[in-house]
């Protein structure tokens, strides 16, 4: 029986065994998939989201990924192709308060940031988290 490789090139594609036919090997990736999900179904055959590169393989100048664009940039987000993420104004859909992008509130700042919200970027002082100089909150941010 021979390894199978589906573009991983790790050692789990080494270790992974193919059944003897086109059907058995459909059939167990079936069973498993079925029993411990896509992951495992995945990691059955030997796939890895990771390249040789140690880069998710979508994301990959170097194996041409699929979710780059002809510049290089994520698909969704390069304004020249016109992704889907671009809103009409040329901003980042999620983030734009003239289409009411869902990272944006109702007070029209972003929602994590917003204190009327109680967003999730702010402390218990109502501060940025990240920048917050009392001792608590610096000991949440090292324990993530």
């Amino acid at each position: 029986m021979a390894a199978v490789s589906m573009g991983g090139g790790a050692a789990d594609a080494e270790s992974a065994v193919a059944p003897a036919s086109e059907s058995d090997w459909h059939e167990r990736f079936a069973s498993v998939l079925k029993a411990k999900g896509m992951k495992a179904a995945m990691k059955e055959i030997g796939y890895s989201i990771f390249c040789v590169h140690g880069r998710k393989r979508s994301l990959c100048k170097e194996c041409g990924g699929s979710a780059l664009c002809e510049h290089g940039r994520r698909r969704t987000t390069c304004k020249e192709c016109g992704g889907g993420g671009i809103c009409e104004h040329g901003r980042v859909r999620s983030r734009c308060k003239e289409c009411g992008g869902g990272s944006i509130c109702e007070h029209g700042r972003r929602r994590s940031q917003c204190k009327e919200c109680g967003g999730s970027g702010l402390c218990e002082h109502g501060r940025q988290r990240s920048k917050c100089k009392e001792e608590a909150c610096r000991m949440r941010l090292e324990a993530c």
